[in-house]
């Protein structure tokens, strides 16, 4: 998570450095060093705020069944209203009351969310092409975790994923990122979770969550929470798989 992070906050300031040569909405009027640092500043303060918002956007899109576009938006209709007070409070002189009631405060709102949106943007569009390497990276199978047929059981392997994990137990999407289970540990790629999927070789596993995708072979025990449940697998990593996802798992008996 230390790198997804380090990776966004590096987008972020190279963006602030790029709307600080280029002055937008009337910065251009300040002197160099000080539209510089207010850029700096207002992205990494946006990123502080919008990112949380968007992280909970999720979950409620994922627990309430809302579109992730329509979470996403309305995540960030309201993480722009802290940050347009912060900055009409710098433009105010740090006055509140002035702040509050001076003009062009709704012109402001949607130019944060405005570049909100398009930072978000950037995110996605970014953080796609980066992972494209990541999907058509070959490594040679290794001998010790190769199956000894193809129908043989036991943990997935894959072809194009870390070969340094061994066999494959589960896949969990985190935001632009896919969290790798596997016999040597886990690992953090930047993908996305459809794509890790595709590229794990086991047709007994399945997607049981939204976010989660399991190895039949890697589950050690279910444990039924009233209409839905929850898997253990062998290394301990404890799923929850979603309710609609329960009659699927009862067909193919994993309950």
């Amino acid at each position: 998570m230390i790198k997804a992070v380090s990776i966004e906050i590096f987008i972020v300031l190279t963006l602030g450095v790029l709307l600080g040569l280029i002055g937008p909405f009337g910065t251009f009027e300040m002197s160099a060093g000080v539209r510089m640092a207010f850029w700096l500043g207002t992205l990494l303060m946006g990123y502080a705020i919008f990112r949380p918002f968007l992280i909970v956007s999720e979950w409620v899109g994922e627990t309430l069944r809302v579109p992730q576009l329509v979470a996403g938006g309305l995540a960030l209709m309201i993480a722009a209203l802290p940050l347009t007070f912060l900055i009409a409070l710098f433009f105010a002189g740090f006055d509140a009351a002035r702040a509050l009631t001076g003009k062009g405060l709704i012109g402001l709102y949607l130019q944060v969310w405005l570049i909100g949106f398009l930072v978000n943007a950037v995110f996605v569009l970014t953080l796609g092409r980066t992972a494209k390497p990541t999907e058509t990276v070959t490594a040679m199978p290794n001998p010790a975790n190769a199956p000894a047929s193809a129908n043989a059981s036991g943990p997935s392997q894959s072809t194009r994923l870390l070969p340094d994990l061994g066999s494959v137990y589960a896949l969990k999407g985190e935001d632009h990122y896919v969290r790798i289970f596997g016999a040597a540990g886990e690992q953090l790629v930047l993908m996305r979770l459809r794509d890790a999927i595709a590229d794990v070789q086991d047709d007994q596993g399945v997607q049981v969550h939204r976010s989660w995708w399991v190895s039949r072979a890697a589950v050690a025990s279910v444990r039924r929470i009233g209409r839905t449940a929850e898997l253990t697998l062998i290394d301990g990593t404890v799923v929850p798989v979603a309710r609609d996802m329960m009659p699927r798992l009862r067909e193919l008996r994993w309950l």
